[in-house]
C-alpha cells in the first residue's frame, strides 16, 4: 500500500523499492522473534499477514492472468515462503484477511472495482467470506498454527456486520473441520477507528463512536452476536 500502490505513506509507487520493503519486514520478523526468545518469559511469537484473494478477471486471458500470478507472488507467495524456509518464524502466523482482488490488464489500475451485483463495504471492498476459507487453507501450507487477527467490515447497516460475521466465521468453522490448525478470531475493530488515509468516515467496529457527542460509546447489535458466539462456541440461527 505504501511503495506497490502508493495510497499509503511515503505515496509514490516504486516496484524495487516495494520488493525491498518485502525483504527487509521479513528479515526484521526474524530478528524481532530472536529478540523476544533471548529475553524474560516465554512469550508467543508471530507476525500478521494481510493476504487477499487475488485472482484474473478473465481467467482464459493470458495477460489478467499474469498480473495475477505477479500481484499473488509479492503479496502472498514470498510471505509464505519465507515462513516455510525453515529457522525460527515464530509459534504461530496472524491472518489478517478482507477481500478479494481482481485483476484487468486493461485497466489502467491494473485492478477492477467490485461487479454490480457484488456486496460492498464503505470501503469499496466485495464481501467474499470463501476468500477467507481458502487463505486458512493456504498458510496451513506454512505448518504454523493461525489465528486470524483482523476479519471485519466497515459499514453502516450492523445488520450487514451481523451477516458478515456468521458467514466468515462458518468458513473458520469449515476449515476446522477439514484440520486447519485456527487457534483463535478476531474481528476488526472492537470500535470505530481512525482509518489511515481514509479518517472517521468508514465504521469497522463493533462498537459505535459519536465525535459530536463527546464521543459516546454505541454498543452495536453486532457486539453482542459476537460475544453470545464466544461464549457458546458454536454459530446459532
Amino acid at each position: 500500500m505504501g511503495y506497490g500502490v502508493g495510497q499509503f505513506p511515503p505515496g509514490h509507487r516504486d516496484f524495487g523499492e516495494a520488493t525491498r520493503v518485502n525483504e527487509v519486514l521479513a528479515k526484521a520478523h526474524r530478528t524481532a522473534t530472536a529478540a523476544m526468545r533471548a529475553g524474560a518469559g516465554s512469550p508467543k511469537v508471530g507476525t500478521c499477514l494481510q493476504l487477499p484473494v487475488i485472482e484474473p478477471l478473465r481467467p482464459e486471458s493470458a495477460e489478467d492472468t499474469a498480473i495475477a500470478d505477479m500481484a499473488r507472488q509479492f503479496v502472498v507467495d514470498f510471505h509464505t515462503a519465507d515462513l516455510r524456509a525453515g529457522g525460527d518464524v515464530g509459534d504461530f502466523v496472524g491472518l489478517n484477511y478482507y477481500t478479494r482482488v481482481v485483476t484487468d490488464a486493461t485497466s489502467p489500475r491494473l485492478v477492477v472495482p467490485p461487479g454490480p451485483k457484488a456486496e460492498t463495504t464503505q470501503m469499496n471492498w466485495e464481501v467474499y467470506p470463501e476468500g477467507l476459507g481458502r487463505m486458512l487453507r493456504r498458510l496451513a501450507d506454512t505448518g504454523l498454527p493461525i489465528v486470524v487477527t483482523e476479519n471485519g467490515i466497515a459499514t453502516a447497516d450492523d445488520a450487514q456486520r451481523i451477516r458478515f460475521l456468521a458467514s466468515h466465521l462458518r468458513q473458520v468453522k469449515d476449515a476446522l473441520c477439514d484440520g486447519v490448525d485456527v487457534r483463535g478470531y478476531i474481528y476488526w475493530s472492537s470500535s470505530d477507528n481512525f482509518e489511515l488515509v481514509h479518517g472517521y468516515g468508514q465504521t469497522f467496529g463493533l462498537i459505535g463512536i459519536d465525535r459530536s457527542n463527546g464521543y459516546r460509546r454505541i454498543v452495536r447489535p453486532s457486539a453482542a452476536v459476537y460475544g453470545e458466539i464466544a461464549r457458546n462456541g458454536c454459530l446459532t440461527s
